[in-house]
């Protein structure tokens, strides 16, 4: 009575699986297992961890194989799919194939305990037809690619040994695209070096007629190159007209040639990263990149999706609406990318699943849309070139309420005194927003968290068309909003959108554009964005960073530019052990600032010290003896405060911390970290040397529930892991900054759960760390040896009476 099970390996995300059972000698039933979504990682479960599927022929090899239980869990068919991953419900297939339930019999001792345990992955098809009718299963893998589990199980155990034939096919994805296999190779010419430079300014008079001029809005009738040159004199700019270069011209014809196609967009832009780092020696002051245009004219990077909870191919607001458009950014989208500007300022790209994570080391903006409206956005700027913030408007609702609540206490602890925060709560409706936001005199600071489109902001109550409100309600007159900084933490808020493509103004009015021709700064995510049912995380924590980092002048006076760029590093660089995944890179890659990067902000309260605190490292540090390494003790007494989430669980927090380690489906743990950079020095690590904790029993944890507008859990899910977690109490993380120095920073949870019975409601003993001694290591930044030792055998002798 064991099935017989079946591997096959599916190479790309988008394909369709065909597995068909025919020629049955008896009446065998099918089932198809897909990887499983690590929710530590936010990657894919490898079934290779089984080496030869062959070799499965014990079912004891699966565990307890009682556990998968009563039948009666099939009767919600969200038990049979991971729902989290699967969100649209019509990808099962068609319900009738299940014919007569009473047929699954006992599968509990068919199967074992398989999904529960996730050892073969997620159970994604069945097909259980009666007596010798065929079986099959048809799925689009959507993001699951990987390797699939097939098991092939006898309906009557006697018949295990009757004859059948399996036939699997893959079909590739519907819209393939082609690779570009042109290598990118230039030899761009290094200007003289001039220290005076901070910014670089690129733009593209010959792509903006082209793509965003209409009547005579143009190039030249904006007066656009003068605006520029103005800017450039101001700013210590350099201008960077993308017209003079030949490899630039011929790569953009390759993506206009096949506009659908992500690869060549991504072909441009990896000549224009070359242009800009062959231009950076000559500039060893550059802090700012200015872009100009919208992505047809500088096109984002696009970057693979990884995301199986809220992929941008769900995204349907991009779609073009006007006859004969092809929407360059929705064709991405729809082939499961997101685009971040980030990858021209992450200099100094970090190794990250086989390819690069691109954490910014420069400032960047990017100006939109039409000419006249970046020559507005231009004037506002040189008119102001510093805001002064005294007012602020704070929104926000659903899972957002502790994201405003923290941002109005940021607020106020940086002295802005009138902050409006009567709608942060769930009441609040489209006619209250509108009488806040589009008041004759807006406010300096607008934190608006909500659901929402590239074009449209959704409040409280019914989703009707009078219940939302749309950026072309944005006045067009008047300077209410010049100097204004406006965020948010919405999906899709900051994705710009050509308005052509679209046929009526108000959906092709995106919220970037509606607001920096009226001489605001505006930052929005050009994707779904992330955060937690209960508490703040994700990119709830991401924007808060920002905030926070407003009123930092340590490094001198403060930018918008820097304080997004300080904000994405340090969420970075705050990671703990094993938990940096692929959301982790999207929540960092898509806020997008559209307005200049440079632009100055001084908060009424400012401070030199950096929000996460200062180095550590002023300590006398000990050479060991033999090499360049240098060491230095580290202490933390720790005590902690209790919280709760209601009719959820409980979690601790360091005392004077607001972190926490907010994970998928995971015990909530405290978290708390340390700068432990030196000046020419590299952190290699930290040894916990010694520590003390006490442990609570019978500890109710709140597990961790990632939602989107895409996702929303409504029950606390289950935590079955057997094992304390976090297994690792701390690492170090480190980026290399634009100015050559290490970011060093120690990350410590210094909390454990450690689960009881596994069961529907998740109870164990909660341990806290009240001391933990920490040695950190440091060498030189020019140590060429940082790859530690792999210990591979260890051996032990008796020897004269001893142990050697």
């Amino acid at each position: 009575n064991q099935p017989n099970w079946y591997r096959m390996d599916v190479p790309q995300a988008g394909s369709t699986i065909t597995v068909t059972l025919s020629g049955l000698g008896a009446d065998f039933d099918l089932y198809l297992y897909g990887p499983q979504l690590d929710e530590a990682t936010g990657q894919l479960r490898d079934l290779a961890k089984f080496g030869d599927i062959a070799k499965f022929g014990d079912i004891a090899k699966f565990g307890d194989i009682a556990k998968f239980g009563d039948i009666a869990k099939f009767g919600d068919i969200s038990t049979l799919l991971d729902l989290s991953q699967f969100q649209d419900i019509a990808k099962f297939g068609d319900i009738a194939k299940f014919g007569d339930i009473a047929k699954f019999g006992d599968i509990g001792g068919l199967l074992g305990n398989l999904v529960q345990r996730g050892d073969a992955g997620t159970l994604v098809g069945i097909s259980v037809n009666k007596d010798l009718s065929d079986e099959q299963i048809v799925i689009n893998v959507n993001e699951l690619y990987g390797p699939f589990a097939i098991a092939v199980v006898p309906f009557n155990p006697a018949e295990a040994g009757a004859a059948y034939q399996l036939a699997a096919t893959i079909g590739p994805p519907n819209a393939p695209y082609a690779t570009i296999d042109t290598p990118v190779a230039a030899n761009f010419t290094r200007p003289p070096d001039d220290p005076a430079i901070t910014t670089l300014v690129l733009y593209s008079p010959t792509r903006l007629d082209q793509f965003a001029a209409t009547g005579g809005d143009t190039f030249a009738g904006a007066g656009l190159q003068a605006k520029l040159s103005a800017l450039a004199a101001n700013v210590g700019g350099a201008l960077v007209n993308l017209d003079d270069y030949t490899e630039i011209r011929d790569a953009y014809a390759v993506w206009d040639a096949q506009p659908d196609n992500p690869l060549a967009a991504n072909y441009v832009s990896a000549y224009l990263k070359l242009l800009i780092v062959s231009l950076k020696p000559a500039y060893p002051s550059l802090q700012y990149l200015v872009l100009v245009g919208d992505d047809c004219v500088i096109p984002a990077r696009r970057i693979r999706d990884d995301a199986l909870y809220a992929n941008e191919r769900r995204y349907q607001g991009a779609l073009p609406t006007a006859p004969g458009a092809t929407n360059r950014v929705a064709v991405a989208q729809q082939r499961r990318y997101f685009l971040s500007d980030d990858y021209y300022g992450g200099l100094l790209p970090l190794p990250f699943r086989g390819r690069e994570l691109y954490l910014p080391q420069l400032g960047i903006g990017r100006l939109v849309e039409r000419p006249s409206e970046i020559g507005a956005a231009i004037d506002a700027f040189l008119t102001q070139p510093t805001i002064a913030p005294a007012s602020a408007l704070v929104t926000g609702y659903d899972f957002l309420l502790d994201q405003a609540g923290a941002i109005k206490r940021s607020f106020d602890s940086q002295g802005i005194a009138a902050v409006d925060d009567t709608l942060v709560n769930n009441t609040w409706d489209a006619a209250a927003l509108r009488g806040k936001l589009f008041a004759q005199s807006a406010p300096d600071l607008v934190s608006l968290n909500a659901h929402f489109s590239h074009f449209q902001l959704f409040p409280n109550g019914p989703d009707t068309p009078g219940n939302r409100v749309s950026a072309s309600e944005v006045p067009t007159q008047g300077d209410a909003y010049q100097g204004a900084l406006v965020f948010s933490v919405g999906c899709h808020s900051g994705l710009s959108l050509p308005d052509g493509d679209f046929a009526n103004a108000a959906q092709g009015t995106d919220w970037a554009q509606a607001f920096v021709r009226r001489g605001a700064t505006y930052i929005g995510n050009t994707g779904y964005a992330y955060g937690d049912g209960d508490l703040l995380a994700y990119s709830e924590r991401l924007m808060l960073n920002f905030v926070q980092e407003l009123g930092y002048v340590g490094a001198g006076p403060q930018t918008v530019g820097r304080a997004l760029l300080r904000a994405k590093q340090r969420y970075f660089n705050s990671a703990a052990a094993g938990t940096l995944s692929s959301y982790d890179e999207k929540i960092m890659a898509i806020p997008t600032l559209y307005g200049l990067p440079m632009l100055g902000v001084t908060m009424p309260q400012t401070s030199d010290v950096p929000p996460g605190g200062a180095s550590i490292m002023d300590t006398a540090r000990r050479s060991l003896a033999g090499s360049d390494v240098l060491t230095s003790s580290v202490a933390l007494d720790l005590s902690y405060e209790a919280g709760s989430v209601p009719g959820v669980g409980n979690y601790r927090q360091v005392v004077g911390s607001d972190d926490l380690q907010v994970i998928g489906n995971r015990p909530v743990q405290p978290r708390t970290t340390r700068d432990i950079s030196a000046e020419g020095l590299i952190a290699h690590g930290a040894l916990l040397v010694g520590g003390t904790f006490s442990d609570a029993p019978n500890f109710d944890p709140v597990i961790s529930r990632v939602v989107t507008d895409e996702l929303r859990v409504a029950s606390e899910p289950a935590y079955a892991a057997q094992s304390p977690y976090p297994s690792q109490l701390a690492t170090v993380n480190r980026f290399l900054g634009v100015d050559g120095q290490s970011r060093d920073r120690l990350v410590v949870v210094p909390g454990q759960f450690l689960p009881g019975t596994s069961g529907a409601a998740t109870t164990g003993t909660q341990r806290l760390y009240s001391a933990l001694r920490f040695e950190v290591y440091h060498a030189p930044l020019a140590a060429t040896d940082f790859i530690a030792p792999s210990v591979w055998q260890v051996e032990s002798a008796h020897v004269y009476g001893g142990v050697r």
